[in-house]
């Protein structure tokens, strides 16, 4: 603005004469200078903003890692506190299928007991290998539910 709207200096005398090349040069520096100060500016807002979406990235990454390992130990946690009453009923099962008769119509009850208390083992063992590798809980109660679906 002051290069269109000015008001003389108060010089003695005339004042210099500045050749027409001078003030081209003089616009021109300035109008460079505006254009590469207002490229750098965005050029590092850009860097800025994607930082930004990086990091937001990372943390998103690292709390979803987190859960992960948080419900992995969670799930080792409960399979080795269901292991002790788990075996106890394995026991008495296995001492139930020994006492009752061949004939006994409580003995499809008690070797349907058993088989469950073996499929409750097999679950909590793999819960005890590698609880955060665990995919689908419902595959883990119902094996082969997802070939059927």
């Amino acid at each position: 603005m002051l290069g269109v709207w000015y008001q003389p200096l108060p010089w003695r005398g005339h004042g210099p004469d500045l050749p027409e090349t001078y003030l081209v040069g003089t616009w021109a520096g300035l109008v460079l200078t505006t254009l590469l100060i207002t490229l750098y500016a965005w050029r590092l807002a850009e860097e800025a903003r994607q930082m930004s979406d990086a990091l937001a990235a990372a943390q998103a990454a690292l709390a979803r890692e987190q859960r992960v390992s948080a419900l992995g130990a969670l799930a080792a946690a409960a399979a080795h506190e269901l292991g002790s009453p788990l075996s106890t009923i394995a026991v008495v099962a296995k001492e139930m299928q020994r006492e009752v008769e061949l004939d006994d119509p409580l003995r499809e009850d008690v070797e349907l007991l058993a088989a469950e208390s073996e499929r409750c083992r097999a679950i909590l063992a793999r819960l005890s290998v590698d609880p955060a590798g665990v995919g689908d809980v419902s595959e883990l109660l119902h094996p082969g539910a997802a070939c059927r679906r």
